[in-house]
């Protein structure tokens, strides 16, 4: 009997230090799990994770959830004249009153000659502001592709609530903007900006869509001047990147790739053009927005925001 209960206790004993052992390394394999997951995802901030992408980080302030918009403008490598009179007007305006948000001048440099693109890199060694799409082809029958490649570099590397695309030769009032965002009160997903609904598909010229098939009409679009969208549209689109269609016109894929979502679709006239007063508020305190833009026109432009508080 004695002899049984040694047994006995000896297992006890075993079976003890065997648990005390399990546990441990069931502890250590955590933590080092736990700190691996930590790197990946600062290596996913600080680094971009999209291969066509070659760019400074965003500013460490980009990771805060209460940063609300990020601004992507479409840019050329030519165009520094342009970039830079943005820098001084409604960018300069922007950062004077110290607000949360980045911009970025997304530009391809695929095939690119060696002194544009050192010049390109020195502009960015000075600014931080470039996202340069190694593998991108910079043109105006590739712009698709780039607005796409785009949205997938924002989707792996940034946390705003909201991106606002925009043309270079456009003029945002980004602090209204900004304010009607933060005020929002719907969860859906937003897609907001002049929205046209009953265009039809042109056959010839510029702006032939030949592959168009899906019926009489474009589907709802928000014009490429500048629209916004929130991030969970953003991600929708990124992570179905390699299956979308990639139509000739880039606002007419945006509209179409994000067309089967539940949504709230905000059409909105203060996104206005210089060319189409007709269609708009004849009171330009209203405009969100103007378009079309000479580099002479947006000096003005900021001269007028600065003293009066509104774009024309």
């Amino acid at each position: 009997m004695r002899f049984v209960i040694r047994m006995y206790k000896e297992f006890a004993v075993l079976l003890l230090v065997s648990t005390i052992y399990t546990a441990t390394l069931w502890y250590l394999a955590k933590l080092s799990f736990e700190t691996q997951c930590e790197q990946l995802d600062h290596n996913q901030w600080s680094q971009p994770t999209d291969a066509t992408a070659v760019s400074n980080d965003l500013p460490e302030t980009a990771n805060i959830l209460n940063n609300v918009l990020l601004v992507m403008v479409i840019s050329t490598p030519e165009n520094r004249a342009r970039r830079d009179v943005i820098r001084k007007t409604w960018v300069g305006s922007y950062v004077e009153h110290k607000k949360k948000f980045a911009v970025k001048f997304v530009i391809g440099t695929f095939d690119l000659n060696a002194s544009k693109t050192e010049s390109l890199i020195s502009e960015n060694k000075t600014f931080g502001d470039l996202l340069l799409l190694t593998d991108h082809l910079d043109s105006y029958n590739n712009l698709t592709r780039k607005v796409l490649h785009t949205f997938v570099w924002v989707d792996k590397n940034t946390d705003y609530s909201f991106v606002l695309k925009i043309d270079e030769d456009s003029f945002p009032k980004l602090d209204q903007i900004e304010l009607e965002l933060k005020e929002r009160t719907s969860g859906k997903p937003l897609y907001w900006g002049l929205v046209a609904s009953q265009s039809t598909p042109t056959k010839e010229g510029k702006w032939a869509e030949p592959n168009w098939k899906l019926c009489d009409k474009y589907l709802p679009y928000a014009l490429g001047r500048g629209y916004v969208l929130s991030k969970d549209l953003i991600h929708r689109i990124a992570i179905n990147a390699d299956g979308l269609t990639l139509y000739n016109n880039e606002d007419v894929s945006v509209g179409v790739w994000i067309s089967p979502f539940d949504l709230e679709r905000k059409h909105d006239k203060r996104f206005r053009s210089e060319t189409e007063k007709n269609w708009h508020y004849d009171q330009c305190k209203d405009y969100l927005l103007v378009h079309h833009l000479s580099i002479e026109d947006a000096g003005k432009t900021h001269e007028i925001m600065k003293s009066k508080g509104v774009l024309c």
